[in-house]
C-alpha cells in the first residue's frame, strides 16, 4: 500500500533514481534529508488532518444547529398555527354556550308562562266547579220553586177534585 501522496512518492522515486549513482555516504545524507521532509510533510499533515477534523466537527455542530434551529423555526410555526385554531374553536364554542344559554332561558320563561297559565286554569276550573255547583244547587232551588208555584197555581184553578191529583 501507498501511504504517500502520489507527488510525494514519485519525488521519493526520483531522488532515489537521482542518488543511485552517488557514493553511499551521500546516499544516506539524501535519504536523511529526504526523511526529515517526509516528516516534516508528515506533521504537515497531521497538522491539516486535525484542522480537518475540527472544520468537520464545526461543520457538523452549524448542521446540528440550522436543524434545531429549522426544527424549532417549524416547531414554533406549528404551535402559531395550533394556538390559532384552538383560539378559533374556543370562539365557536362560546357561541354555541351563548346560543344554547340563550335557548335555555327561552325555554324557562315558555316553561315559567306555561305554570302560570296551568295554574290560572286550575283556578278557572276550581271556580267554574264551584260555579257549577252553585249553578245546579240554584237550577234545582228554581225547579223546586217552578214546581210549587205551578202546583199552588193549579190547585186554586182546578177544582177540588183534581188538587189531591197535582199534590201526588
Amino acid at each position: 500500500m501507498n501511504f504517500l501522496p502520489p507527488d510525494s512518492y514519485e519525488s521519493f522515486l526520483a531522488t532515489l533514481d537521482s542518488i543511485a549513482r552517488l557514493p553511499v555516504q551521500k546516499q544516506l545524507r539524501a535519504l536523511k534529508s529526504e526523511l526529515l521532509d517526509a516528516r516534516q510533510r508528515e506533521t504537515g499533515l497531521f497538522c491539516n488532518c486535525a484542522e480537518l477534523k475540527q472544520a468537520v466537527r464545526n461543520l457538523g455542530n452549524k448542521i446540528a444547529e440550522r436543524d434545531r434551529s429549522a426544527f424549532a423555526d417549524w416547531l414554533q410555526v406549528e404551535f402559531a398555527q395550533a394556538t390559532r385554531e384552538l383560539e378559533i374553536i374556543k370562539a365557536e364554542q362560546e357561541k354555541s354556550i351563548r346560543r344554547l344559554r340563550v335557548g335555555l332561558a327561552a325555554a324557562r320563561a315558555t316553561c315559567e308562562d306555561l305554570e302560570k297559565r296551568l295554574h290560572n286554569l286550575h283556578l278557572e276550573l276550581n271556580a267554574t266547579e264551584v260555579s257549577g255547583q252553585e249553578l245546579e244547587q240554584t237550577c234545582q232551588s228554581l225547579l223546586l220553586v217552578i214546581e210549587q208555584a205551578a202546583g199552588s197555581a193549579s190547585e186554586e184553578d182546578r177544582p177540588e177534585g183534581h188538587v189531591s191529583e197535582a199534590r201526588a
